[in-house]
């Protein structure tokens, strides 16, 4: 009877020390666990445990920005593909690619609101300077087939033409919004290279656009103004190449946006025009045929750059180029002077691409360049 009660007493003791035992481990267990949970992310306060953090779950058609667990969404807007309304389709399949044939390739709704302007070679001839004003009078009459066949017969010639676009009505883009507090400056694609500046008489913005047409080897810029801050844009003028041009600058100086551009197959002549700042239409007056050629020295030209003064005097267009051979270029026009006109001044200053700024400091200022200080002073 004795040893029967020390069993169940034996018993019992055990059975308290098994369910002690668990009751402890189920304890430690958890606080292991929590413990592992907040590692490296401390606690919010002395000893307390931090829980796990929920994910953060956007719910859809909220828009609030500053709670962590609602991020904003992206909200897009129309999505433009594509050319412009009446764009030119590729013609690199096509058997002749010229510009004439880019011209027959123009919708009616563009040829009736274009008035085009035909820039030829230096020195061209007499009879090249008579079939090109006759080409631009036969379109401004509507009477296209008969420009277009001008055109033709002058590139078929040889000669090394560009045709310039000047919209009557500038060309509005229908959907301005791409995405969300972004306004497009229009709807081209493979754009290559944008410039921006800014008008502080009227307020007016500007884009030039070096651009190319889809895979083809024709290659454009175009002049594009906002009257709005920016949100919406309006295209007034579009350069035609049928080769690949290296670069294009643009600047805004008086009353004028000038633009400064690389022609010819070579890529050697520097060409200048301006556009009003009170539109964006093209100056057609400017050294009497609409452009001006600031130089051209049988090199190839890697990058242009114009600058000015429109924070000062107001007055001045600097032309700046870096050639092939690393001669750097700078021309300066001065917008008062009775007939506008360029000089060019010659270095041999050895600049790298993107430092145009400075050469220009250096041209004026250097010593060891004479004829800059010279003819910086014939300009005052």
């Amino acid at each position: 009877m004795r040893r029967k009660t020390v069993s169940i007493f034996v018993l019992f003791i055990f059975l308290s020390f098994c369910s002690v035992f668990a009751e402890n481990l189920s304890k430690g267990g958890t606080q292991s666990t929590e413990n592992r949970l907040t590692l490296g992310g401390g606690s919010e306060s002395g000893n307390k445990i931090q829980k796990p953090r929920a994910p953060m779950i956007s719910t859809p058609g909220q828009d609030n920005p500053g709670s962590p667990s609602t991020p904003p969404e992206f909200k897009p807007g129309t999505y433009v593909k594509g050319g412009d309304e009446g764009q030119i389709p590729d013609t690199k399949n096509t058997v002749d690619s010229a510009l004439w044939n880019q011209l027959a390739l123009m919708p009616d709704s563009s040829r009736f609101n274009a008035l085009i302007s035909i820039q030829l070679g230096p020195d061209p001839s007499s009879s090249a300077l008579q079939a090109a004003g006759q080409a631009e009078t036969y379109w401004s009459e509507g009477r296209y087939d008969q420009a277009i066949d001008q055109i033709k017969n002058l590139e078929l010639s040889g000669e090394q033409l560009n045709l310039g676009i000047r919209w009557k009505r500038p060309k509005a883009l229908d959907a301005p919004s791409w995405v969300t507090n972004d306004g497009r400056i229009g709807t081209r694609t493979d754009v290559d290279k944008t410039i921006l500046d800014y008008d502080a008489q009227t307020g007016n913005l500007f884009a030039v656009l070096k651009y190319r047409n889809g895979s083809s080897t024709f290659w454009y810029w175009s002049v594009n103004i906002s009257t709005d801050q920016g949100k919406t844009w309006q295209e007034t003028y579009e350069w035609w190449a049928r080769y690949e041009f290296s670069d294009v600058s643009a600047v805004v100086v008086d009353d004028y946006l000038w633009v400064g551009y690389v022609r010819f197959s070579d890529n050697s002549g520097g060409y200048m025009m301006r556009f009003a700042v009170a539109d964006g239409s093209e100056d057609t007056s400017y050294n009497t045929i609409g452009y001006s050629q600031v130089f051209d020295k049988n090199q190839p030209i890697k990058e242009v750059s114009l600058s000015g003064n429109a924070d000062s005097t107001d007055d001045r267009v600097y032309y700046s180029a870096i050639l092939d051979n690393s001669t750097s270029l700078l021309a300066m026009e001065k917008e008062s002077s009775p007939a506008p006109y360029v000089h060019p001044v010659i270095s041999k200053v050895r600049v790298e691409p993107g430092s145009q700024e400075e050469m220009i400091e250096a041209m004026e200022t250097h010593p060891k360049l004479k004829a800059a200080p010279l003819i910086l002073d014939d300009f005052s």
